[in-house]
């Protein structure tokens, strides 16, 4: 007996079912990332010097709002079509049929079209979007076979096929927010980085760890830029400008090369 999810009618898939996935997949995914990034922000424990990127929000809510929302719906309809429901099988056999393609189909292509996705809007190019996919790929698929095929069972057994993608949205906000942490941070990687050189050439290694920082500073501004300038930049600058004044009052005759330090001033 199939579960009878309730639902209001100004909340109906009826009409226009894409259009309305499309609306709570972007809601539900944007909700995910916001709490990535909160939790990020709890893991650095610094609240002063991370703030809250809305870029990064954007790319994970287009990418489930024009991308996963409407391919995993018409997935869902061809799991349907493929396996469908007969009076000689039972609907746990045919829904372990569905959840068994699902994830060695399905799951790896969403998976890698999310990191593309997130790595090229951020500016990357197509191969160093490729070797952040190369490093992070495994890892994150492993993790997934733990927790999506026993959602999939559920979720192609027991709910109504018009109402999976919403229940599998529901399910995915603590999936969501660790594929957002992921896509964006280098955070996971940096702790395991003995166990990512083997998998690396040393010149794919250092290419990623540059990316990797460079991904980091664009993602994740630093709230008081001026603080570091005075700390960074200023104090060489005046530096550069004693070390000349002494030697002009030592030998006044000497001659002094400009260096690219007193240039900048």
């Amino acid at each position: 007996m199939r579960l009878q999810l309730i639902m209001t009618n100004s909340f109906t898939l009826d009409s226009d079912p894409i259009i309305k996935q499309m609306i709570v997949s972007g809601i539900l995914w944007s909700v995910g990332d916001t709490l990535s990034q909160l939790i990020e922000r709890f893991m650095k424990r610094s609240k002063d010097s991370v703030e809250y990127s809305v870029t990064q929000t954007i790319r994970i809510a287009t990418y489930a709002i024009f991308l996963w929302t409407p391919a995993t719906f018409y997935w869902f309809s061809f799991l349907e079509n493929t396996f469908p429901e007969n009076d000689t099988t039972s609907i746990y056999e045919i829904a372990f049929e569905r959840m068994l393609c699902d994830q060695l189909i399905w799951a790896p292509i969403v998976i890698s079209s999310l990191f593309l996705w997130t790595s090229l809007l951020k500016g990357n190019t197509l191969s160093e979007a490729l070797l952040k996919l190369k490093i992070e790929f495994f890892p994150t698929l492993k993790i997934n076979y733990f927790v999506w095929p026993f959602v999939q069972l559920v979720n192609m057994s027991i709910v109504p096929v018009s109402y999976r993608l919403i229940f599998t949205n529901l399910v995915a906000i603590p999936w969501t927010v660790f594929l957002a942490f992921k896509s964006a941070t280098s955070y996971y990687l940096s702790n395991r980085s003995v166990a990512f050189k083997n998998t690396l050439s040393p010149l794919e290694y250092t290419k990623y760890e540059k990316l990797s920082q460079q991904n980091d500073k664009k993602n994740r501004p630093l709230a008081t830029p001026r603080k570091q300038t005075d700390t960074h930049t200023m104090t060489p600058a005046l530096d550069s400008i004693e070390t000349v004044e002494v030697s002009r009052i030592s030998n006044p005759f000497k001659k002094i090369e400009i260096s690219g330090s007193e240039n900048g001033i």
